[in-house]
C-alpha cells in the first residue's frame, strides 16, 4: 500500500459490526483534510455510513464492496436520510 502521496494518514482499530468512535472520529478528521487516507486495522464494512453521514452534499463516497466491485455513492439529501435512519436504528453503546 503507497501511503507517501496522502497529506495525513489516520490510523484506527474498528472492531466488526461496529462504528467505534475512535473510527468515527477518524472518518471526521480526513474528510476535513485534503488528500487523507485511513487505514483501518479490523472491519472498515460500515465506516462508508460514517463517510456519507459525515460527507458534504455533493461529495462522493467510494468504497469497495465484496462480489459487486466499486461502489461510488453521490451524497445528497435522499442518500444521507436514509444512512442516518440506519445509524440511528444501530445500537448504541
Amino acid at each position: 500500500m503507497k501511503l507517501d502521496n496522502s497529506s495525513r494518514i489516520f490510523f484506527t482499530t474498528n472492531r466488526a459490526g461496529t462504528i467505534d468512535i475512535s473510527s468515527w472520529q477518524a472518518v471526521s478528521e480526513a474528510i476535513k483534510t485534503a488528500n487523507a487516507t485511513i487505514v483501518v486495522k479490523g472491519e472498515e464494512d460500515l465506516l462508508a455510513l460514517a463517510a456519507i453521514a459525515l460527507a458534504p452534499l455533493n461529495s462522493f463516497v467510494v468504497y469497495g464492496q465484496p462480489r459487486v466491485g466499486v461502489v461510488l455513492v453521490l451524497v445528497d439529501n435522499r442518500i444521507r436520510r436514509e444512512v442516518d435512519s440506519m445509524l440511528d436504528s444501530m445500537h448504541k453503546g
